[in-house]
């Protein structure tokens, strides 16, 4: 038996690949195992025992847990909230919260745009150091941006479109990506803080993506 989000369901073979696009079936297919593989088109997992789910696979754009799955993060013990459901039991056309999840039907901020149109950018990795032991006085700012939340490999089309930083209250400066343009789903700056005088500092770091949606970081040091 498959131990990935696509299955093998009816006779005639119904078969439907991880994310699609394509569905196989015939012609005479009844419409539950049209529906069942039409959801692992989109990114929901199976969900019944006999594939061995658990709630610790992802899956779909948003990346998100199989938290219908049979058994639990182990594989050994039964999840006590699986309930019937489109992708775990024959003839029901329910769907259960992980599979919508996976599918995308998530609004995390109840705007009315579902998540995977609406991602808001990730500031990680941030590192605020010396250039070097002997600079006391000279600063470097690092930092990972990136579209959040994490999705799967299957689509990156939302894109990191820019930052800008600000010292104190000093003046807004834009600032150019590591690898010079503007667009990637995963962009790495840095910030050199040269001459910067003695006592505390605050520096603001603001992102932008495809979506105009932001984020802001806020470092207090030195």
């Amino acid at each position: 038996m498959p131990t990935g989000p696509s299955c093998f369901l009816s006779v005639p073979t119904t078969t439907a690949l991880p994310n699609g696009p394509f569905v196989n079936a015939h012609l005479y297919t009844s419409r539950y195992y049209y529906a069942h593989e039409s959801a692992h088109s989109f990114g929901a997992r199976d969900e019944y025992k006999e594939v061995n789910p658990r709630t610790d696979q992802r899956s779909g754009y948003l990346n998100t847990p199989n938290e219908n799955a049979y058994y639990l993060d182990n594989g050994i013990t039964p999840n006590p909230n699986h309930t019937p459901s489109l992708m775990a039991t024959a003839f029901n056309y329910d769907l259960s919260q992980g599979a919508i999840d996976a599918i995308g039907w998530r609004d995390s901020d109840n705007d009315t745009i579902p998540d995977i149109l609406d991602p808001i950018p990730l500031i990680s990795n941030i590192e605020l150091s010396p250039v070097s032991p002997t600079s006391n006085l000279d600063y470097q700012f690092a930092a990972d941006l990136m579209v959040n939340p994490y999705p799967s490999d299957v689509m990156r089309d939302i894109t990191i479109t820019g930052a800008t930083y600000q010292l104190d209250s000093g003046p807004v400066i834009e600032l150019t990506p590591n690898d010079l343009v503007w667009g990637g789903y995963e962009e790495q700056v840095v910030i050199n803080l040269p001459h910067l005088t003695m006592g505390e500092h605050n520096l603001s770091v603001q992102v932008f993506n495809s979506v105009d949606n932001t984020a802001l970081s806020r470092r207090t040091s030195m």
